[in-house]
């Protein structure tokens, strides 16, 4: 099948406006839960402060998702021929097509998913804020030397080695495709099966945690929403892997490849964005609308005669998952996804 330029930059077009408005959406969670913050440091919401204490983690978490998806842009075409990368040398572009396999199958990818993890299963415990990171990068170590190996230290070995020929086929390491005078990036398979590990070893454990809340879950809302997560982690990780793998058949450029790397990149970005609504955007909203709840009727109480509403600041349906008895209202409001993986 040709190279089909202009279904290519089809494809980098729509991953551009995708990456952009994802971006604009984690910046905005990012400053919700600074936030979040900044109001549980209020005298009026220091009941409040133990939901507050992984904000670091969720911090954390907003940026890796964002490092994810701004890693996207250094593989499409259209950077390539028309816009920020095209004057560069080939051997810069070989150099950022290596360094976008590193960083986002090596670092970015699993340092989202493992911080997430750490979040879930470890969300109310004030010394994880202090120790979650040196885990997470730890554990995102054999990764990082599996994907250098495979980008950086063979490479080098095959071109001082003259007449070198590797005894495996090409598409297991090469990571860049030359046209002309640019070098476009592709996925090895080597790096994909590395990727794939560790999303089996992960899709495991997080599968295990997942199940071991909902046994614990207070309700039917927190109920679904943890089985929402746990089939955005299991289903579309796994698919990602397996859309990035068949592109070794296609070439970049290809109909085929572009969609295979668009699909793994929309898995992708639909699996951290579940994760990041429900561990970290949601709790806070819960947190935010019981203590709205709480002020009016204290409100109220002080101001029977007034008529007076005040308007809850994020318009958030809880009644859904909020009991009728006053104690356990307080409860059921107050606990999210969060509170019941401390229990874990």
């Amino acid at each position: 099948m040709p190279l089909t330029s202009p279904v290519a930059d089809a494809f980098g077009a729509v991953t551009l406006v995708l990456v952009l408005l994802f971006v604009l959406a984690g910046l905005c969670c990012l400053a919700y839960v600074l936030y979040f913050r900044s109001q549980t440091r209020r005298e009026n919401l220091h009941k409040f402060r133990d939901f507050n204490s992984p904000w670091m983690i969720r911090t954390v978490l907003v940026l890796f998702q964002i490092l994810c998806v701004l890693g996207e842009l250094s593989r499409i075409r259209l950077f390539k021929t028309h816009w920020l990368l095209h004057s560069l040398s080939l051997k810069w572009q070989e150099k950022v097509c290596r360094f976008h396999l590193m960083a986002s199958l090596g670092f970015t990818e699993p340092g989202f998913f493992l911080t997430l993890y750490f979040l879930v299963s470890r969300s109310l415990r004030h010394e994880a804020n202090r120790r979650v990171f040196i885990f997470v990068f730890l554990l995102c170590l054999p990764t990082i030397i599996a994907q250098v190996c495979i980008n950086v230290i063979n490479p080098s070995i095959e071109i001082q080695k003259e007449g070198y020929e590797g005894k495996i086929p090409k598409y297991f390491t090469a990571a860049i495709l030359e046209e002309g005078n640019k070098q476009f990036c592709t996925y090895p398979l080597l790096s994909i099966i590395v990727h794939g590990v560790f999303v089996s070893s992960f899709v495991s454990c997080f599968l295990y945690v997942g199940l071991k809340i909902i046994s614990l879950a207070i309700n039917k809302s927190l109920e679904r929403r943890v089985w929402l997560m746990i089939l955005a982690v299991v289903v579309f990780l796994p698919l990602r892997v397996l859309f990035l793998g068949f592109t070794v058949l296609s070439k970049p450029g290809e109909l085929a490849f572009e969609v295979l790397a668009f699909l793994g990149f929309l898995a992708m970005l639909f699996s951290t964005s579940v994760c990041v609504v429900i561990s970290v955007l949601r709790p806070i909203a819960d947190s935010l609308a019981v203590h709205w709840i709480f002020e009016s009727r204290e409100f109220g109480t002080r101001q029977q005669q007034s008529n007076i509403i005040p308007m809850e600041p994020f318009s958030l349906p809880i009644s859904g998952f909020l009991s009728d008895n006053d104690d356990d209202f307080s409860v059921g409001a107050s606990q999210s996804l969060l509170g019941a993986a401390d229990n874990c």
